[in-house]
């Protein structure tokens, strides 16, 4: 009787063990869903936070792209508009300015001492683009000179009413002024002696001083008459074209002058 109460006693902690163990079991595989569902969190967390990482990194990618493009589009502006508004002619830099809806080719000469060495610049303004002057006639004998020991004189021939005559003879004037040259203005109109004040003077007039004839043609164009005489003729009132034109012409003696230090 006694080893039947204990093989029921043994067999009793047999079952109880296995409960425990069966319990033991169901908690482990509880634990086990339970990490695998907290992993399964972390990976769906981790993955949210490196996706919302690539998408910021990707705006500001694009923030950034955007920013120099439009850096690189001002500046290529820039570079542009001063490309186009300014530019070298004969040697000289010129630039394009506005005076309200007045448009003006300043050209800046440089100006220099007996040394050669440059000591400031001229402003001198024009009205016509310079490389557009280039098709114009010019025939003069070597290059344009002047007597400076004398007066030059400016002489206008009988001609229609134009717009430009006075700005044309103006600015003539200052540009003369500006290269030293000391001038006075004369006409060649027998008509008009009486009637102004104005010396008459040709070329055959004063053989001994510069002269510069300014009178309508049937071109326009500039050629050198004889030793000290220069023509400026013009067609259709493009007196500012003729007078310009010849303007240029000394500019481009005097930038090559400068290489043999010499003067106009």
């Amino acid at each position: 009787m006694k080893e039947k109460n204990k093989v029921e006693n043994i067999e009793n902690n047999i079952l109880n063990e296995e409960a425990i163990l069966k319990g033991k079991k169901r908690e482990a595989e509880t634990i086990k869903k339970d990490i695998t569902q907290t992993e399964k969190t972390i990976g769906e967390e981790a993955k949210k936070i490196e996706g919302e990482s690539k998408e910021k990194n990707r705006g500001v990618f694009i923030v950034l792209s955007i920013a120099v493009l439009i850096l690189l589009v001002c500046i290529i502006a820039v570079i542009y508009r001063y490309d186009s508004n300014n530019f070298n002619y004969a040697g000289i830099e010129f630039s394009k300015n506005y005076m309200g809806e007045i448009l003006f080719y300043t050209a800046k000469v440089p100006a220099v001492d007996s040394y050669g060495s440059i000591k400031g610049y001229k402003e001198i303004d024009f009205r016509n683009d310079p490389r557009d002057l280039d098709n114009l006639i010019v025939d003069v004998n070597g290059s344009i000179k002047f007597l400076r020991s004398k007066t030059t004189y400016v002489s206008y021939g009988q001609m229609n009413t134009c717009g430009d005559t006075i700005l044309a003879a103006t600015n003539l004037g200052f540009f003369l002024a500006a290269t030293n040259i000391k001038y006075k203005g004369a006409i060649d109109d027998s008509d008009y002696i009486n009637n102004t004040n104005a010396p008459y003077v040709n070329c055959q007039t004063h053989p001994d001083n510069t002269v510069i004839m300014i009178k309508e043609g049937n071109e326009t164009k500039i050629t050198q008459t004889n030793r000290n005489c220069y023509e400026l003729v013009f067609k259709d009132c493009e007196i500012l074209k003729s007078t310009e034109k010849f303007e240029l012409i000394i500019l481009d003696q005097y930038m090559k002058s400068l290489d043999k230090n010499e003067s106009l």
